[in-house]
């Protein structure tokens, strides 16, 4: 169970949402599971789930809505809402015992249906490992060996007054003096009174846990302790609130409030497991300290004693080693290519020998300054490498040929906002056999890397709008992609593709063959070609 809080503050209406990714986007993939989106309301009281095929919101059918606990309400100046969720479920992302992602956002209330968030309502992104929330497998330090310096003095005088007589009534639940220690592994579960209990710790390499027992045998966690750590609250909403837990150096406490149901009741087991073998303690250590141990790493250092002493000893000699590259070693291993319908990291660029370091550095998110909106600023410098890069600009304005059925609406036209499209002009798809063509001249054949800048913020099919890409005639791609950008004033370049060019002269055009829908036709945008001709692809 995921036992989630969010506090949003600011304006204390309209709606809060908390995301569940595994894109960096709330729209979801064309396959996979589905981003979900975890929804309150302030109006009506109501906390749902929702997923967003593309850039609208859809509640999910009352079978879907899983959510317990929740709850919203405004507290001062900020909305906060509750909720606890499965961590696994049918056809949605999971969360994971690991890296997960999260996006949380607020909008308003529009005609009584949720509105989408404006840029002052813009997502905050939260990374989550849950790997890390483990308890440390040892005590800070050990018991000192040596006696006080002094006796504790004893009470040298009778106080000036007796102490109060008994009470007249009993007390609410009968007083445990002594810890009751764990059963023995393998026996039982052993049944619990109501009440404040009193427990010992778990010993080594044992599993100790208090569980609501069904009238069917089923076993609901409520709190545990393993391997000699102090005892807490366990996962899920049936679980003991931490303030039902108090501990000592020795031993904890844990009030077992009388329960709803008749026939439930609380119940102590123990589950043991061997010393784990050096190895498995080995392979632990370097998941938490490197990016991964190897079998060579790990029989290596299970040769010797594998102490806290060789620990600290591995430990320093990493530090005193040459710092590497991390990004050096990712670069020769990965070929990252996201299944989403948004443009960061969508392919590698072709021309750094050896690289195959994803082509995008920078997510929508990242053209605006999170706090006052204004446009970010960035500088760019070209490696060594990619100095000697040659590359062929085309304008729309430089097209030698195009057609559009729709001239009021599609075709050449003048950018809207000048300063973002290239050269102040662009080529508008509006219906079925739009069309723009450049002629293009090359010093020598061969195969070529292109790609279209480009803007494209329909929702149809999922973000998605495919054109014809032809060469000299030669269809090279059917369904030639440009993704969603989220904006018709946001513009990026589209995978690159390579072609194979005569030296001379060519054509190059981008035909729409087909309707989004039924109805009319939205395609992106073009503002540019661009050739590659310094560089191939190795």
């Amino acid at each position: 169970m995921l036992c989630g809080r969010l506090e949003v503050a600011g304006e204390v209406d309209g709606w809060v949402g908390f995301g569940v990714s595994s894109t960096g986007q709330m729209i979801s993939s064309a396959s996979g599971p589905k981003n979900i989106a975890v929804v309150g309301r302030v109006d009506d009281g109501t906390v749902k789930k929702f997923a967003l095929p593309g850039r609208y919101i859809n509640e999910l059918p009352q079978a879907e809505q899983t959510l317990i606990d929740t709850n919203i309400q405004v507290v001062g100046d900020s909305i906060v809402m509750s909720f606890t969720k499965l961590l696994e479920e049918d056809g949605e992302v999971e969360i994971v015992d690991g890296p997960n992602d999260f996006i949380s956002a607020k909008g308003s209330i529009s005609g009584g249906s949720i509105a989408g968030h404006g840029t002052n309502e813009m997502k905050d992104f939260i990374y989550k490992d849950f790997s890390e929330d483990v308890p440390t497998t040892s005590p800070s330090s050990s018991p000192s060996n040596l006696p006080t310096v002094h006796p504790t003095d004893p009470t040298t005088a009778p106080t000036s007054a007796p102490t109060s007589g008994p009470s007249t009534s009993p007390t609410d639940y009968p007083t445990t003096t002594n810890a009751l220690p764990c059963p023995s592994a393998g026996t039982p579960p052993v049944e619990l009174t109501f009440g404040p209990q009193r427990f010992e710790l778990a010993p080594p390499n044992t599993f100790c846990g208090i569980f609501i027992r069904k009238a069917d045998g089923s076993l609901v966690p409520f709190a545990r302790s393993y391997n000699g750590h102090p005892w807490e609250a366990s996962p899920g909403p049936f679980a003991s609130p931490p303030s039902g837990v108090t501990c000592t150096v020795n031993d904890c406490q844990v009030f077992l409030a009388p329960l709803e149901i008749s026939t439930d009741r609380y119940a102590v087991l123990s589950k043991a497991r061997a010393e784990p073998p050096r190895e498995e303690l080995i392979a632990s250590f370097l998941e938490r300290t490197t990016f991964g141990g190897t079998k060579s790493e790990i029989e290596s250092l299970a040769s010797s004693p594998w102490t806290a002493t060789e620990q600290a000893a591995w430990i320093r000699t990493q530090i005193d080693l040459p710092m590497t590259s991390h990004r050096e070693y990712y670069r020769k291993r990965t070929n990252s290519v996201w299944d989403t319908p948004a443009m960061p990291a969508k392919s590698d660029h072709p021309c750094s020998p050896n690289s195959l370091w994803r082509r995008y550095a920078f997510v929508e998110q990242d053209r605006l300054e999170a706090y006052s909106g204004d446009y970010n600023s960035m500088t760019f410098e070209v490696v060594s490498e990619e100095a000697g890069n040659v590359a062929q600009i085309y304008e729309v304005s430089d097209s030698t040929d195009s057609f559009t059925s729709y001239p009021g609406r599609g075709g050449i036209e003048d950018c809207s906002t000048a300063r973002v499209c290239s050269n102040g002009q662009r080529f508008d798809y509006e219906r079925v056999g739009d069309y723009i063509e450049w002629t293009v001249t090359v010093a020598a054949g061969g195969m070529h890397p292109i790609s279209f800048r480009y803007a494209h913020a329909s929702d149809w099919t999922e973000g998605h709008a495919a054109l014809k890409l032809s060469v000299n005639n030669v269809t090279v791609d059917e369904t030639y992609d440009f993704l969603y950008t989220a904006s018709w004033d946001y513009y990026v370049y589209s995978a690159l593709v390579d072609v194979s060019l005569n030296e001379g002269t060519n054509t190059i055009r981008l035909t729409r063959t087909a309707y989004i829908n039924t109805n009319w036709n939205i395609g992106p945008v073009i503002s540019k070609l661009h050739i590659l001709v310094g560089c191939f692809k190795f």
